[in-house]
């Protein structure tokens, strides 16, 4: 016999996980829907940060200006940063010293939020979410990291520009990082 508590409506294979495990009711929506936009939009740009600090670390520490390898060799160095967690981008960044203390504070910063948005939001937040003041607590973080991140992604690619611009070269932004940092000026992001 089972130990977890079985949920009332649900069958009986869809009910229990495992001992403390259960499957969580559904949620109403829209709030609902709102949180779960608030936290991957937070998650999604996050991820330009990532790929932004990756491509800092190869063109700073790896590369270290042009003529010095072959593009290839340039894109095979990004491609395996690529992988990097934004912990171990960061990381790697210090270690290195490729920005500046109060670029790292605030990249760290948004590391730990981060983490608590994809590792623990749904255990700290638990039953608070089920009133709209949880709701807006988690919202409100999740926001706070997407405007963090947002933030701090023409940072980043300034710092990109002037170490290329040292050698007279101008630095190649995707277009959806255009995009992106366009609609961050206009607030649309």
């Amino acid at each position: 016999a089972s130990r977890a508590k079985r949920l009332p409506g649900a069958s009986p294979s869809a009910q229990t996980l495992g001992p403390s495990v259960q499957a969580s009711p559904p949620l109403p929506a829209p709030d609902f829907d709102y949180m779960y936009a608030a936290i991957g939009r937070a998650i999604w740009h996050v991820q330009y940060v990532e790929e932004v600090l990756n491509t800092l670390i190869t063109i700073k520490r790896d590369v270290g200006g042009p003529g010095r390898l072959t593009d290839e060799e340039a894109k095979a160095i990004l491609k395996k940063h690529r992988w990097n967690t934004l912990g171990t981008s960061v990381r790697i960044a210090r270690e290195s010293q490729l920005v500046p203390e109060a670029l790292l504070a605030r990249l760290s910063h948004l590391k730990s939020e981060r983490d608590w948005i994809v590792h623990r939001c749904r255990l700290s937040a638990g039953e608070l979410v089920q009133s709209p003041w949880g709701r807006s607590d988690v919202i409100g973080r999740a926001s706070a990291a997407n405007l963090d991140a947002l933030e701090l992604l023409p940072v980043l690619v300034q710092e990109l520009q002037a170490f290329v611009g040292k050698d007279g070269h101008e630095l190649n932004v995707s277009p959806s990082l255009q995009a992106l940092l366009r609609a961050g000026e206009s607030g649309g992001a």
